[in-house]
């Protein structure tokens, strides 16, 4: 992309992750590291990382330790979800790294102790069902970047319950990752009326 000039939406996320992550954020703006600088000293952006030498995944490592929380994937953007798990309770989970140090995210079991809402939802724009589990179905669906429909939906007595539904339900399509939505691209799957049909059966 060298010669090509910036655009406001990059230099805005420039502006807002080349301070947390020096010129590791070329991973998520599609720049070169060189054009990342270049474009950062034209603006006089400093970096807390000073030299941005270091390994993202080690910093980013460092800045979530206070959580209790280590990663177990390699770093590929901070809008990009890679494997973490939760030392005090032992649970596994991927999610964006930016959901982690902005939105201030956690353990989802611990998190979600309450979380006994299990649902289904479709994406008119791209053909797309979802299945997920929340314990505010409302705020849940307002942070898709698309809005969908609800189809189904349940209250159960607990996490785990929920949890073990979600995963029940999804054993049964074939998911696609399409990364057509801004989160829960991994839980999204085409299906026939029919198909919805016999998932719903087990929202009763």
């Amino acid at each position: 992309m060298a010669g090509i000039p910036w655009s406001s939406e990059e230099i805005e996320l420039l502006q807002e992750l080349y301070p947390k992550l020096g010129w590791s954020c070329h991973l998520d703006i599609g720049r070169s590291r060189k054009a990342v600088n270049v474009q950062a000293s034209r603006l006089k952006l400093k970096s807390s990382l000073g030299s941005g030498r270091l390994k993202f995944i080690d910093t980013y490592a460092e800045q979530i330790k206070h959580k209790n929380l280590i990663v177990l994937e390699e770093y590929k953007g901070t809008r990009v979800s890679i494997l973490h798990k939760h030392l005090d309770c032992g649970t596994e989970w991927s999610t964006r790294p930016d959901y982690i140090l902005n939105a201030n995210s956690s353990c989802p079991k611990c998190y979600h102790n309450y979380s006994d809402h299990v649902y289904l939802i479709y994406f008119e724009e791209f053909d797309l069902y979802k299945i997920g589990i929340t314990n505010n179905i409302n705020k849940r669906l307002k942070r898709y970047n698309k809005t969908p429909t609800l189809i189904y939906s349940i209250n159960l007595s607990n996490y785990d319950r929920a949890r073990d539904l979600e995963k029940q339900l999804l054993s049964m399509v074939n998911l696609v990752n399409t990364n057509l939505l801004n989160d829960g691209n991994t839980e999204t799957f085409k299906a026939t009326k029919e198909e919805i049909k016999e998932l719903g059966k087990y929202f009763a």
